[in-house]
């Protein structure tokens, strides 16, 4: 019985002799660090499959949009992320456990951190997975722009031009005004008057006719939108082009104005306690042309337009008086 315990002694101690010389903190760094690299080159692996699984079955999927397709595309990206991150997890938990038998030794440590690195970078090389994904990557792209999405309808229309600002043109009452758009509800009327588009085209031309609801005014604009499609997931608005705007005329606040032409200037008296705008032509003495003009008369107050140095008003016509808006 003796002799049986002495000997099963001598055994445990070789075996833990044995074991404990196959550990070092460079094997254990190693071993980290394949634990590591198997997790990068699985997602590399499996992420290539399922791009290549994704583009094969392209077609199948039936996708109606470029975002649809570009959702189920992220989903895919997402999925795999997620794994790597959890294998990630493992790998660091088992790092640590192997690397905690050295924290009292800083030189068996900073081994354990060596070998750890030089294996990372020996068995993972990172830009050449990169480029072999994105490869994958940029076909699944390139498919999802072969899909042309509907040219926008009248409810895309109205809710893309928020934000946008319409001028009045040169030549109007008052063309260094303009309207920025805030709030769908501003818009009571979106009316398409034609569209240049041609089947597969990259962009599209709208004339549109606006009615524009302001706190006192309403106003009709005609403007054109270019629409671009390019490389965005839906049709964006390139630029917009105000080609008119005329305020909507009430005759409400007609006799609150007075005018009078003294000389070369045009004299108005608002007897109101609003303020008004005023927009008519005036008849340039100096050339014989007729000119739109604008100004605004504040409530209760005169204002003037003309004079030798500016317009000499020969004649005149008021168009509208109408409310101001506060913008």
């Amino acid at each position: 019985m003796k002799s049986f315990i002495y000997t099963w002694l001598v055994l445990t101690l070789i075996a833990s002799l044995t074991l404990s010389s196959c550990s070092s903190p460079e094997s254990d760094g190693r071993k980290s660090a394949r634990r590591l690299a198997d997790c990068v080159n699985q997602y590399a692996a499996k992420l290539k499959k399922d791009y290549e699984s994704y583009i094969k079955d392209f077609d199948s999927y039936s996708f109606e949009t470029r975002i649809d397709a570009r959702k189920k595309l992220v989903e895919i990206i997402i999925k795999a992320d997620l794994e790597l991150a959890e294998c990630e997890q493992k790998t660091k938990d088992y790092q640590n456990k192997l690397k905690s038998k050295y924290l009292t030794n800083r030189e068996k440590v900073e081994k354990f951190n060596y070998a750890y690195a030089a294996h990372c970078k020996a068995r993972i090389d990172a830009t050449k997975i990169e480029e072999n994904l994105d490869f994958y990557k940029q076909q699944a792209i390139a498919l999802i722009q072969t899909i042309i999405p509907p040219i926008p309808d009248s409810e895309k229309l109205k809710k893309d031009l928020i934000g946008r600002r319409i001028k009045e043109p040169e030549d109007g009452y008052f063309p260094h005004w303009d309207w920025e758009i805030k709030f769908s509800n501003e818009m009571k009327e979106v009316e398409i008057l034609n569209v240049s588009y041609n089947d597969g085209d990259d962009n599209c031309l709208f004339d549109l006719r606006l009615r524009l609801q302001g706190e006192h005014n309403e106003y009709d604009a005609n403007v054109n939108i270019t629409y671009v499609l390019r490389e965005y997931d839906d049709w964006r608005i390139d630029f917009l082009e105000s080609k008119s705007r005329d305020i909507i005329r009430t005759g409400k606040y007609d006799n609150c104005i007075s005018a009078q032409r003294q000389w070369s200037v045009v004299n108005f008296t608002n007897r109101c306690d609003v303020s008004l705008i005023v927009g008519g032509v005036a008849l340039d003495e100096r050339t014989n042309e007729w000119k739109k003009f604008g100004i605004v008369v504040e409530a209760e107050r005169k204002a003037s337009y003309g004079g030798v140095f500016s317009v000499p008003v020969k004649d005149y016509e008021i168009h509208f008086i109408e409310r101001q808006e506060k913008r």
